[in-house]
């Protein structure tokens, strides 16, 4: 469990909590990753007595508007594909490149990557006999899965994520934020 603050920094806060909440303790074998809290007002409320007055919701609302905050990118990144019933399933790679994998009751594979180095990184993710290369910018944040690879292995010309993701229909608001930058090559 953990929460953004008033204060706080999106890049920094989507990183951190990326790397800690959803990668690393799914890779410490937790079943829950929890960012707190949901949804609250422009002024941080409702709280309980003594409470976070500062605890950043997913979504701010007020009135009639909706406003998507870090901590609904940092779960968008596992809750759009890792569906409930999913296990964490084994994966491996550099270091600097923490990264953490999933089987959905469905069969498909999910891996959750982000890039903490400082220069854009060219990578291979294999799954089955599904293999693409990946170019993924400096300070990214992917959520990548197999049924992806398999649309980028059967397509004839070299296109982005994002050309992929919209002609199949997958694209959200969080995806499209998620995966922009990041290349498949058939």
């Amino acid at each position: 469990e953990q929460w953004t603050g008033a204060k706080g920094d999106f890049d920094g806060d989507l990183f951190w909590h990326v790397r800690h909440v959803i990668i690393g303790s799914m890779r410490n074998w937790s079943r829950t990753a929890l960012e707190w809290n949901l949804a609250n007002g422009p002024n941080y409320d409702p709280h309980t007595p003594g409470g976070c007055t500062e605890c950043k919701g997913a979504l701010t609302i007020d009135q009639d508007r909706i406003t998507r905050n870090v901590s609904y990118y940092i779960i968008a990144h596992a809750a759009k594909f890792v569906v409930p019933g999913s296990v964490r399933i084994g994966s491996q790679g550099p270091d600097d490149l923490p990264q953490v994998a999933f089987m959905t009751p469905q069969g498909r594979q999910v891996v959750i990557l982000l890039n903490e180095g400082k220069s854009e990184r060219k990578l291979t993710i294999q799954s089955g006999d599904l293999q693409a290369t990946i170019l993924m910018p400096a300070g990214a944040v992917g959520t990548l899965c197999a049924i992806l690879l398999a649309l980028a292995r059967r397509s004839l010309a070299r296109r982005t994520m994002r050309d992929i993701l919209t002609e199949t229909g997958i694209v959200t608001a969080a995806i499209s934020f998620l995966i922009v930058a990041a290349h498949l090559y058939a």
